[in-house]
């Protein structure tokens, strides 16, 4: 592959399976905050500990987010030397050019 702007992206099976499955986390999500709302008001606990609960959930994201950060960070940071490695791996496997693939999924009950 010759040295490109381009960003190189490589699909496995794995990586497609993850993404079908984002959407499905997403709502698993929605139902888990609305369960942990539900149970958490719904039981006999003192105010101070439901104003806990409050606070805990609505900062959870943002928590989230921020142990999330140094990973992008890293990431973007060894953009430059992953595709250079991308790169010269592809050249000792005398890849020099880029394919554009499309597969297409019959119906099998045909």
């Amino acid at each position: 592959m010759k040295l490109s702007t381009e960003l190189i992206e490589v699909r496995s099976v794995g990586g497609w399976f993850q993404n079908f499955l984002k959407g499905y986390a997403g709502i698993s999500v929605i139902f888990a905050l609305y369960i942990s709302l539900f149970q958490g008001f719904s039981q006999p606990v003192p105010l101070f500990g439901k104003v806990l609960v409050a606070i805990g959930l609505l900062f959870e994201p943002i928590f989230f987010t921020l142990l999330g950060l140094p990973a992008i960070i890293i990431f973007d940071k060894t953009l430059d030397r992953r595709k250079n490695y991308m790169l010269k791996f592809a050249k000792k496997l005398r890849i020099i050019e880029t394919m554009d693939l499309t597969i297409t999924l019959s119906d099998l009950n045909k």
